[in-house]
């Protein structure tokens, strides 16, 4: 239920808080200790779900929904910069930094999160978290007068902003951390991995809670719950979102995992053995914890601010290396309907600031963006991208460093390839104005504040500069998807309870299927074969099975055999070919052999699917792919072309041909070059000029 208790802002008790920090006088700390006291009795009767073992959030019609979005997306989307809260700003530089980015097009602000989850005002990334909460409201902590500079900086910004008219995103978490001090006083409800130790990214991580751990859930909800009073009540005009956790990834096998496992399923973790439908059933509990914090956290905002939109933005770098934690599908298949689902998406996220921008990267991130529009598509799920303008996204400190034509290309693919699967992209942030140590101001390295190889103003100028070209993508009709990808979960979750995974299991490497990143192809992903193929995936003509034979249902088989009788083009492996055909067939070369099928045909390859489309491997190919899709795959650089509009992006060391897309009915294209200037691609600086690295060509349909 809702709580009930409201307080008129004229009292509102919490804004005690407010009183100058810089007397330390006996008054303020007796209002501290008085305050600490009355939210501690508000919080103990306003809890509207008991402690106990965790329940995935259970929604009704009368739940927050997000407004669904039409095929032909007439709301306006939103693109703008994300900004962190010092509380060393002042309001008036609040302010100028807001209608700065205004005034250069953004529509949106996103307000950044704390890195890792805790309360002091000195950290390099400082936002809103439970510990800021814990701290808030005890005089006693070490960082009591820390935590009031975080949440007073956190409502200057929102002033700022609803002063300047702008919407604002608030981020409120990071991953399932809650903070230092109770995680020294929880360690019974920490996440763990299958050895006992702590769960931890990378070692000296600050410890992360068990979403499944009672503690973790009224801690969590105890905190929502001040969230709405303090800050989100008071400024839900300017608040169109909030973000609750930044990259929540990985697993769980501490005792409260076991738990909420064995009730669920009937035995716990120490009761896998060599059974394979049990080492299944692990892996999906483990490859779903994420899921069930999505639900979770979620599912308390359904009901603490009905109507409020909120997300998690979840890591692409890992994802587009397939860690498999969480499920990609499972995110859309089980969002609720107050929850919209982001990601960061920079060009480059892995390793240190001296990994340049390179083509494996991009490919594997095409191949990921277009796999979520299709799940955004199938399951009408809104998406956030956070796109990348700093020295992380860009890799400052390599022999090649992305520039400003990388950032701003960065905005444009993302947007396309979600148009080109159908997907409903709702927003673009990008990361990060201000960020110490690696923002597009306050960029240091080393020890030293230092210039990045870009100038600041041009890179915010110009990357703001796309803002009202990808919100027109945003609002253009949507693209059907012509190839889809059929890979069974239960691959990876068998592999999960096989090896007691805990954060990253790779099955395949989608940056070797770069040919399909590269050419255009617009590609698709499903766990199973749909009951029925939705509308929006009409257009499908190719199928790749990406699985080993013995994941596949009885239920994929039919429908692949109906999609190739009906004049579909299904590429399955050899173990896959008896299922479907009901007789043996012989393969004597590396080339798959075609078998017609009804209206259609199959291609079966002894050599596994997801090897089939290296580029390095075009010479040995090409009259394969030519057989497939009725054109070649071949050439530097990435190209998307679809109904929103065209990108030709090189990113390759080498130089590439620039080419004109065909039948194009589009506006005049432009051809930009590594700084981001840009001008007409006509006969005299077209084809015949190669593009070099960082350069592309583009155009709105």
């Amino acid at each position: 239920m809702k709580n009930t208790w409201k307080i008129s802002p004229a009292l509102n008790i919490y804004r005690l808080k407010t009183m100058t920090v810089c007397s330390k006088n006996l008054s303020l700390w007796a209002a501290g200790w008085l305050v600490a006291l009355i939210i501690a009795g508000l919080l103990a009767g306003c809890g509207d779900l008991p402690v106990g073992a965790y329940q995935p959030a259970k929604l009704t019609a009368q739940d927050a929904q997000v407004v669904p979005i039409s095929q032909n997306q007439a709301t306006p989307g939103y693109a703008g910069w994300a900004i962190d809260a010092y509380p060393d700003m002042s309001y008036e530089q609040m302010l100028a930094a807001v209608r700065r980015m205004q005034a250069a097009g953004a529509n949106v602000i996103w307000i950044s999160h704390a890195n890792p989850a805790r309360p002091f005002a000195q950290e390099r990334e400082v936002g809103l978290n439970p510990s800021v909460f814990a701290a808030f409201k005890d005089p006693s902590q070490y960082a009591y007068h820390d935590a009031i500079a975080i949440v007073e900086a956190n409502k200057r910004m929102l002033r700022a902003c609803r002063e300047a008219g702008i919407k604002a995103v608030l981020s409120v978490g990071y991953q399932t951390q809650m903070g230092q001090v109770w995680s020294a006083a929880h360690p019974q409800d920490l996440r763990r991995r299958a050895n006992g130790k702590l769960w931890q990214v990378t070692h000296g991580n600050d410890p992360y809670g068990s979403i499944y751990s009672p503690p973790f859930q009224k801690d969590l909800r105890d905190y929502y719950v001040w969230l709405e009073f303090e800050i989100v009540l008071p400024f839900l005009d300017t608040i169109m979102m909030l973000n609750l956790a930044d990259e929540p990834l990985g697993g769980d096998y501490s005792e409260w995992a076991n738990q909420e496992f064995r009730q669920r399923n009937g035995y716990g973790f120490n009761e896998i053995g060599d059974s394979t439908a049990r080492q299944e059933s692990l892996g999906r509990f483990q490859a779903n914890v994420i899921t069930d914090f999505m639900k979770l956290a979620a599912g308390y905002w359904n009901t603490i601010t009905p109507g409020l939109p909120v997300t998690m933005s979840f890591d692409g770098g890992a994802m587009r290396e397939e860690n498999g934690f969480p499920n990609l599908e499972s995110l859309f298949a089980e969002a609720p309907g107050n929850f919209v689902l982001t990601w960061d998406m920079y060009p480059r996220d892995r390793g240190t600031l001296a990994k340049p921008v390179n083509e494996n990267d991009i490919s594997r991130l095409f191949m990921l963006v277009r796999r979520i529009g299709g799940f955004s598509s199938r399951y009408n799920k809104p998406v956030w991208f956070w796109s990348a303008a700093n020295s992380w996204g860009l890799g400052q400190t390599a022999v090649n460093p992305g520039t400003i034509g990388d950032a701003q290309a960065n905005l444009l693919y993302l947007a396309l390839l979600m148009n080109q699967t159908g997907g409903h992209l709702q927003g673009l942030a990008v990361w990060n104005y201000n960020i110490k140590s690696q923002g597009l101001y306050n960029y240091s390295c080393c020890g030293l504040d230092q210039k990045a190889t870009w100038n600041e103003d041009d890179m915010f100028t110009r990357v703001s500069q796309q803002f009202e070209t990808v919100r027109t993508i945003m609002t253009r009709p949507l693209a059907q998807p012509d190839i889809l990808y059929l890979r069974p979960p239960e691959w990876q979750y068998r592999l999960i309870g096989q090896t007691r995974a805990d954060y990253f299991l790779q099955l395949m490497d989608w940056g070797k299927m770069d040919a399909l990143a590269r050419y255009n192809a617009a590609g698709v992903e499903a766990g199973h074969w749909p009951e029925a193929l939705p509308a929006q995936w009409a257009s499908l003509k190719t199928v790749i099975a990406l699985g080993p034979p013995e994941y596949y249902t009885p239920e994929d088989l039919d429908g692949l055999r109906n999609f190739a009788r009906e004049g579909g083009t299904v590429v399955a492996s050899l173990g896959l070919a008896h299922g479907l055909l009901g007789q043996d067939v012989s393969i004597w070369n590396e080339l798959p052999v075609q078998q017609n099928y009804g209206k259609g045909r199959f291609f079966i390859t002894r050599t596994p699917p997801n090897q089939l489309f290296n580029s390095q491997s075009g010479p040995a190919l090409a009259s394969f792919w030519k057989s497939l899709f009725g054109r070649t795959l071949e050439g530097p650089g990435y190209t998307i072309q679809t109904r929103a509009g065209y990108l030709q992006y090189q990113i390759g060391v080498a130089d590439g041909p620039t080419t004109w897309p065909a039948g194009w009915p589009g506006k005049a294209l432009v051809r930009s070059d590594s700084n981001g200037l840009s001008r007409d691609f006509t006969a005299a600086n077209g084809p015949e000029r190669p593009l070099q690295r960082s350069e592309y060509v583009f155009g709105l349909s």
